[in-house]
């Protein structure tokens, strides 16, 4: 029996991945936050500095590799406030 928690976080995932779709068709360029610092989060940022649509990448808290592809934010993974206060600030 599936996992309903996981199959709903795989659905987040398509529609978010939906979502870029339909601003990349709509020529909009794109400022991206990774949350994160391990090796994942890593491989985010490399294969999303490979993109023509994207125009920064920040990563909270990310780490020195990370930094040398993004900006790193100094914000814990976990303080959601200060996450969405940095996005406002950065992407505004």
């Amino acid at each position: 029996m599936a996992d309903t928690a996981t199959g709903n976080r795989h659905d987040r995932q398509w529609q978010a991945i939906d979502d870029c779709r339909l601003l990349k068709g709509m020529g909009i360029i794109m400022k991206v936050l990774i949350v994160g610092s391990g090796g994942r989060e890593h491989a985010i940022a490399t294969s999303v500095a490979k993109s023509p649509k994207v125009d920064k990448i920040y990563c909270a808290p990310g780490n020195a590799g990370i930094g040398q592809i993004a900006e790193c934010v100094p914000i814990g993974a976990m303080e959601f406030e200060k996450i969405v206060a940095s996005c406002q600030r950065k992407c505004y």
